[in-house]
């Protein structure tokens, strides 16, 4: 909104300024002279007068005899009549005429040398040239319409912006949620557009998530529920204690797992609410790369780095339980090597994590951030594949992102955390 108030007071002042100076112009070319015309007849007239007055032996004489068609008056003043400041007094000695402004009109003043007095000539009232009146009118309308053709000019921008705004909304009512807002650096409302196509990225992942999540709990609850009611139906015709206690153990098994399943879902779900209202504070990765490696003193985890520290803004405990995720699901599906590897790129912190095992098809590399997406190889592990889902979307709220792929140094899967970077916290 700063560049929208900014971009209308430069176009107003700029309008007010080139359009004020260029009217200018034009009336000072064309009406200055004209308009100054029937001054200049009035002052010549009136030095052809005072030469002759001054010449005259009777100048009273003369202007009892004084006869004008036009209305035009004529009077003889005493230097003390008219008490004039030097600055004005001199010129008219000098021989110019004075010229002065009363509510009366106009009175123009001449000396008399000759008779040590003045000449006061007051013509009739100018009238106002038709054809002035006319122009000073249309250059007002022209400098207005001036005015409201550049804010024209440069509202139809915001005029298309916003109707791009309303069009996306409209669609997004419509269903189309892959609907956005191209981004333009030229934009009024950039924010605007940046914060509208933000919520929908968020928008469409929560529903993205929502039918993944819900085709993942039917597929994954049929199956202990399908093992509960053969465990039921089995436990309730068997009367043997040791093989009622078998199925009692399975059925609690079962529950366990479905139970494990919900609490899955629900912490995925607080964790969505908790990271809207993130807390930032500054954290050093390297911090917690650092601790991770010391928990594991086999020197089945390496870090190797060029920094000192690897500042960011955000919360602890979350940006902590980002890197274990990965960090985990590296150490459970290599075959025991992790190595860390964490760079500063321009203004982003880069941390590449390796682990050696079997690799991932190219066709996954897109769907492993996925909740409840597992690994064609992880049949033999436990779990409901949130921890990289977990892990990418606290990155994605951290203005971070998350990438796999397949690691060139350890052969296996490489995992790609950026995250921007911060100011470092300088210690007393």
């Amino acid at each position: 909104m700063k560049k929208l108030s900014l971009s209308l007071l430069i176009v107003l002042l700029l309008a007010i300024v080139a359009l004020g100076w260029a009217f200018d112009r034009i009336f000072t070319t064309f009406l200055a002279e004209e308009q100054n015309s029937p001054v200049a007849h009035y002052e010549m007239l009136g030095r052809q007068l005072a030469a002759g007055l001054n010449d005259s032996a009777d100048p009273e004489q003369f202007l009892l005899a004084w006869q004008n068609d036009q209305g035009t008056q004529l009077s003889l003043l005493t230097a003390d009549e008219l008490p004039l400041p030097d600055s004005l007094w001199q010129p008219l000695q000098q021989g110019q005429p004075l010229i002065l402004e009363t509510t009366g009109g106009l009175i123009l003043h001449y000396w008399l040398p000759a008779h040590q007095r003045i000449l006061a000539m007051t013509p009739p009232a100018l009238q106002t040239n038709p054809r002035q009146t006319m122009i000073s009118a249309l250059l007002s309308v022209a400098f207005y319409s001036g005015i409201a053709l550049l804010l024209l000019l440069w509202l139809l921008p915001l005029v298309f912006s916003l109707r791009r705004l309303r069009q996306s909304a409209l669609d997004w009512g419509r269903g189309d949620f892959s609907a956005r807002l191209p981004s333009r650096r030229l934009s009024y409302i950039t924010d605007i557009e940046r914060t509208f196509n933000r919520m929908a990225d968020q928008i469409e992942s929560l529903l993205q998530d929502n039918r993944l999540i819900s085709s993942a709990v039917s597929h994954d609850l049929r199956t202990p529920l399908a093992r509960l009611r053969f465990g039921i139906d089995m436990l309730s015709e068997s009367t043997d204690p040791d093989e009622r206690r078998r199925y009692e153990d399975h059925l609690s098994n079962d529950i366990d797992e479905m139970q494990a399943l919900v609490e899955a879902l629900l912490h995925y779900a607080r964790l969505e609410q908790h990271l809207v209202q993130l807390d930032r504070e500054p954290v050093n990765l390297l911090d917690i790369l650092q601790s991770y490696v010391d928990h594991h003193p086999n020197g089945m985890v390496t870090l190797a780095t060029s920094t000192e520290h690897l500042w960011t803004s955000g919360q602890t405990t979350y940006l902590r339980m980002l890197l274990h995720n990965v960090l985990n699901n590296a150490l459970n599906y290599g075959a025991g090597q992790v190595c860390i590897e964490a760079e500063r790129v321009r203004d982003h912190h880069i941390i590449h994590i390796h682990d050696d095992g079997p690799g991932l098809d190219p066709a996954q590399l897109s769907t492993l951030v996925r909740p409840f997406v597992r690994g064609e190889s992880d049949s033999g592990h436990q779990g409901f594949g949130m921890g990289l889902a977990i892990a990418d979307r606290i990155a994605h709220w951290h203005n971070g992102q998350l990438q796999v792929q397949r690691s060139n140094r350890l052969k296996g899967a490489e995992f790609l955390i950026t995250l921007p970077a911060a100011k470092p916290i300088e210690s007393n």
